[in-house]
């Protein structure tokens, strides 16, 4: 067998591809080389450790866990799969790969976002780079290979609906940098979508899905400030690390939220899902007819509005079928050597 090398650096990233890892398995001897936010040594800042999650799924699977870089041994791999496309990120732990590789090293999109990661690290830190779908595959070393993990969305796809969900970006109690330049949801936001009206219409709970980010330092502020902000009377409680968000989204009667990876999934779902511009990178959500503005007439309009079958088309590689892994895996095996 063909031997792998899996980079996994931060786990809401790397998540889209674990569940590719069974696959995998039967034609590569896998090993992992876990860095940056999957490295044992780094705090979790969220409510619920994922990394012992990946372990508990994944570790029948792979040979060989390097928590040490200076420990592998690059030359004896034939392709190296790193979870993020981001040269940049951890110190340029992936472009220090590449220059070690001596094998096809392939990346794998980021997120939805408008940034460069996906041609900025070509020939730097990667030779290819899996992205979610036709649209968002625009160069010649680009891969539409889906998103593995959305697959297991069609085991829910008849699940009891039990409430409305609202997923966030920043919150309005996050300071201003350079690179946050999105609108925050803030009372501003809950009060544009009348968050109550849209309990009313719905007559379910509101769940309000956070990031455990890791230079927030924690999460306990952000759901304190929330309570400070939303309206008394609301139903709502808050989810911040999910172990199987798949079950979350399926379960959700409508989504609310800024455009994010995460919003794919109840969009594959054909769950109604109105995303608002500016509070998050417009990204590969530039043709979705639900991203509109803030404006509460337009979100109930919006919420009422037919599914956009072609969207998931062209976005999401798979995503109509639900075969996004095998999708994933047949480019890897089939993909010529360096």
């Amino acid at each position: 067998m063909k031997n792998l090398l899996l980079v996994a650096m931060q786990y809401r990233n790397g998540e889209r591809i674990y569940p590719a890892i069974p696959l995998l398995s039967k034609d590569f001897n896998i090993d992992v080389f876990k860095c940056y936010q999957m490295h044992p040594s780094h705090r979790w800042v969220g409510d619920n450790d994922l990394r012992k999650l990946f372990d508990s799924l994944y570790s029948e699977y792979i040979k060989n866990v390097f928590l040490d870089f200076n420990e592998i041994d690059f030359s004896k791999y034939d392709c190296i799969l790193m979870e993020d496309n981001r040269r940049k990120a951890d110190g340029g732990i992936l472009s220090a790969i590449y220059s070690k590789s001596k094998c096809l090293t392939i990346g794998c999109t980021h997120g939805s976002g408008d940034a460069s990661y996906e041609i900025d690290g070509h020939k730097k830190a990667w030779d290819k780079c899996f992205m979610f779908g036709k649209s968002s595959a625009t160069e010649s070393f680009h891969i539409s290979g889906g998103i593995p993990c959305n697959d297991d969305l069609k085991k829910y796809q008849n699940i009891k609906k039990e409430h409305v969900l609202i997923i966030c970006n920043f919150l309005g109690n996050r300071s201003v940098s350079s690179w946050v330049n999105f609108k925050r949801f803030d009372e501003n936001f809950f009060n544009g979508i009348n968050i109550s009206r849209v309990q009313d219409k719905y007559q379910k709970k509101i769940v309000i899905k956070l990031k455990s980010r890791d230079d927030e330092h924690g999460y306990k502020h952000n759901i304190n400030y929330l309570k400070s902000i939303l309206p008394k009377s609301l139903d709502y409680k808050v989810v911040v690390d999910c172990e199987d968000d798949n079950l979350l989204i399926a379960q959700s009667v409508a989504a609310i939220g800024a455009p994010s990876t995460l919003a794919l999934k109840p969009i594959q779902l054909k769950i109604p899902t109105v995303l608002i511009k500016n509070f998050g990178q417009t990204g590969m959500f530039e043709n979705y007819s639900n991203l509109i503005e803030l404006d509460e007439d337009k979100v109930f309009k919006a919420l009422d509005s037919p599914i956009d079958i072609e969207f998931i088309k062209n976005t999401i590689e798979g995503g109509l079928t639900f075969n996004s892994s095998e999708v994933f895996v047949k480019h890897i095996k089939s993909l010529p050597q360096k």
